[in-house]
C-alpha cells in the first residue's frame, strides 16, 4: 500500500487540430482499494524549470514547498480544478504542495533499492519521480517538451490499517516542428500517438503548421485498506497490490511492484510527520 501508498501520488496524438482541439477532462483515475490504480502518473519537469517555458498561457508553480497547485490556464486543454480532498485535516493541517520530477526525455528515475523498515505513523508526500512516455514523438529533431508537476498527500499506517489522501496535478507542453508534424500526418496523428499512453492530451496547429500539444494528468485519491509488510514490501489486504519500500530515518520511498493489474507509475517519497 505505500499516490496504499504508491498510491499516492496524489499520484503520459487524434482529434482534429485544424486550429485547436480540446478534450473532456479526466480529473482523476479510479483507485484500487488500497492503492489507486492510477496514481497520478506522471510528467513534469523535463529538465527545465518553469521560468524557461515560453509564454503559452500556462501558469506554473514556483516549485517551492509552500507553492500552491499548478494553475492550468488551458493552453490547449480546457482548465481543470482538482478541488480539495482533505476536508478537515485536524491539527496537522493540509499537507503542503511539493514539486515532482517528471522525465520526458527517455531517461529513468533512480531505481529504488528496497530495504524495509517500520512504516507505522503519519507521512506526507515529499516528492516523487515519474517517467512520461513521450519517446515516440520526441524522436523528431527539434521536438521540445517541458512542464511542471505538483503533489500533496498524507498516509497514516496504524499497524493494521492505512488511510491515504493524495492529490496531484501535472502539465507538460510539447512542441513538434512542422516537418515532423507534416510527415506524421499532422497534429491529429501526433495527438493520437500521445493519447495512446496519456488520454488527457490535445494538440493545436500553430501558424507555421508545427504542433503545440498539452499533456495533463490529475489525480485525487482518498481510501482506506488493511495492510501488512513482508520481504521489504507493503501488501494491500483488499487489493493484494504490492509496493517495494525503504525507510531511511524520517524518509519513506516506495514503488508499485505488483505482478498483476496496472502498476502505479513513479517512485514516491514520503516524509514522517
Amino acid at each position: 500500500m505505500r499516490r496504499s501508498l504508491g498510491l499516492f501520488l496524489v499520484f503520459g496524438l487524434s482529434a482534429g487540430c485544424s486550429d485547436s482541439t480540446t478534450l473532456d477532462v479526466d480529473s482523476g483515475s479510479t483507485s484500487d482499494a488500497l492503492a489507486g490504480s492510477d496514481a497520478f502518473v506522471p510528467l513534469a519537469d523535463a529538465g527545465t524549470d518553469a521560468a524557461s517555458l515560453p509564454d503559452t498561457g500556462v501558469v506554473l508553480p514556483d516549485g517551492g514547498h509552500d507553492a500552491g497547485p499548478p494553475r492550468d490556464a488551458g493552453t490547449v486543454l480546457p482548465p481543470v480544478d482538482g478541488g480539495d480532498p482533505f476536508g478537515d485535516s485536524g491539527a496537522l493541517g493540509d499537507p503542503a504542495w511539493v514539486p515532482l520530477t517528471v522525465l520526458t526525455d527517455g531517461s529513468h528515475c533512480t531505481p529504488l533499492t528496497p530495504c524495509g523498515g517500520d512504516i507505522t505513523g503519519t507521512w506526507d508526500v515529499g516528492g516523487g519521480c515519474f517517467e512520461v512516455p513521450l519517446a515516440d514523438v520526441m524522436r523528431c529533431p527539434g521536438a521540445h517538451a517541458t512542464g511542471s508537476g505538483m503533489s500533496r498527500g498524507r498516509v497514516t499506517f496504524d499497524g493494521t490499517i492505512a488511510h491515504r489522501v493524495a492529490q496531484s496535478e501535472v502539465d507538460v507542453l510539447v512542441t513538434i516542428p512542422s516537418l515532423c508534424a507534416n510527415f506524421a500526418g499532422g497534429c491529429m496523428a501526433i495527438e493520437t500517438m500521445i493519447r495512446a499512453s496519456t488520454p488527457d492530451a490535445a494538440c493545436a496547429t500553430e501558424a507555421d503548421t508545427s504542433c503545440l500539444c498539452q499533456v495533463r494528468v490529475t489525480t485525487v485519491i482518498d481510501d482506506t485498506d488493511g495492510y501488512s509488510t513482508m520481504s521489504d514490501e507493503i501488501v494491500g489486504a483488499a487489493s493484494g497490490k504490492r509496493w517495494a519500500y525503504c525507510v531511511a530515518g524520517d524518509s519513506l520511498e516506495y514503488q508499485d511492484v505488483s505482478s498483476t493489474g496496472t502498476r502505479e507509475p513513479g517512485i514516491i517519497d514520503l516524509t514522517r510527520r
